[in-house]
């Protein structure tokens, strides 16, 4: 049996079918606005901890050498969800 795509084995397991070309895409469409969302929600965040870190904030509780490299991390880290955002 030829390999299955996820969203085909989920489908079948869910709707005991083949899901139609309206499924398919309603599930993809769902899968943007998931994308999106986390994004969203995880770029003011990364920002926030980023300037905790980059600040030495007692607030985050790591050792004082490491809280520069950290802030940099968060702040990459919220570059990449930014630009998922973008794409999504």
């Amino acid at each position: 049996q030829a390999r299955l795509c996820i969203t085909t084995r989920l489908s079948r397991a869910l709707l005991g079918h083949r899901p139609s070309q309206n499924t398919r895409s309603t599930m993809a469409g769902l899968c943007v606005t998931f994308c999106a969302l986390m994004s969203a929600l995880a770029v003011p965040l990364l920002l926030f901890f980023g300037y905790l870190l980059s600040t030495a904030s007692p607030m985050i509780e790591i050792p004082e050498p490491l809280k520069p490299d950290a802030g940099k991390g968060c702040f990459m880290a919220a570059g990449l969800y930014a630009v998922t955002l973008y794409f999504a």
